[in-house]
């Protein structure tokens, strides 16, 4: 056997460290890579919706509509009583005797009699038309009241359009940016990983046959086979890769229809019963349409 010059040693020595470093390095590495793969699954579960948020728009909305449709219910029936008074009074005019048959009354049954008579129909007329025209008054301003609300209504439902609507298209553009990333560091980790385990395994086996010139010439034979048939477990430095986790479901169905649309004004004010006495005002667009 040829004996090591101190040198030699010195050399080998040196091998011998810095192979050990790389052996050791391994955990650190691998625990360092396991972190990018779950930091990346994670980026893709903090997409998130804000549903607290969509939900009481949605609710707004929903009051509002409700509110709205009660306020037009009211008014329906403000428009019936406006109706039946207003002919009430207009019958009652339309009843009373002309100037020509009421001077024929007064030749036959005498000026009094009919001036008693005149005053009742008179007072009994203006009451009908008091009547009228507070029905007509109430009516109209409380038309406008729900004018006000259906402005309310609309605009309600606009935010709860713009809230859901940017809220999926912020989710989706998350979800598929943390996605690249993910696939991105999946590719390159799995490089990391088969080097690290190359490197790890030779290392390990460089540091074997090393030892065959620290042995005996009799043992470096049975140490020179050990190590050709050396096996290096490097199942520890295994990276779990994960899948991506579901997406979550962001529908913005509710809001495909919106304030002024023919649709909408068919769905939510022209097919209801109160429509005809109580029509609506100028629809209010939402402002990105």
């Amino acid at each position: 056997a040829v004996t090591l010059s101190k040198s030699q040693r010195a050399v080998l020595e040196s091998i011998r460290e810095e192979m050990k470093q790389i052996v050791e390095s391994a955990p650190i590495s691998h625990a360092e890579d396991q972190h990018e793969v779950d930091r990346a699954r994670d980026q893709v579960a903090e997409c998130s919706i804000n549903s607290t948020r969509i939900n009481s728009a949605a609710n707004a909305a929903t009051s509002s509509a409700s509110i709205h449709a009660a306020c037009r219910e009211e008014e329906q029936q403000h428009h019936i009583t406006k109706i039946n008074k207003c002919d009430l009074y207009n019958s009652v005019a339309s009843t009373l005797p002309s100037p020509e048959c009421i001077a024929k009354g007064q030749q036959q049954d005498g000026l009094e009699g009919w001036v008693e008579w005149a005053m009742e129909q008179n007072s009994t007329l203006l009451l009908k038309q008091a009547a009228c025209e507070d029905a007509e008054e109430y009516h109209a301003e409380h038309g406008k009241k729900c004018s006000q609300l259906q402005s309310d209504y609309e605009m309600a439902f606009c935010t709860y359009r713009d809230i859901l609507t940017a809220s999926c298209s912020s989710y989706t553009t998350c979800r598929s940016d943390a996605l690249t990333v993910q696939k991105e560091t999946h590719a390159a980790v799995r490089v990391t990983e088969a080097a690290r385990k190359a490197e790890y395994t030779a290392a390990t086996q460089i540091n074997c046959y090393i030892g065959v010139f620290e042995v005996s010439a009799e043992e470096q034979p049975v140490i020179l086979q050990e190590c050709d048939v050396l096996i290096i477990a490097t199942s520890d430095f295994d990276i779990m890769f994960h899948e991506h986790p579901p997406a979550l479901d962001c529908d913005t169905t509710p809001v495909e229809v919106y304030p002024c649309s023919d649709q909408w004004l068919n769905d939510h004010y022209k097919s209801k019963t109160w429509y005809p006495e109580a029509p609506t005002a100028v629809c209010s667009a939402c402002v990105d349409v």
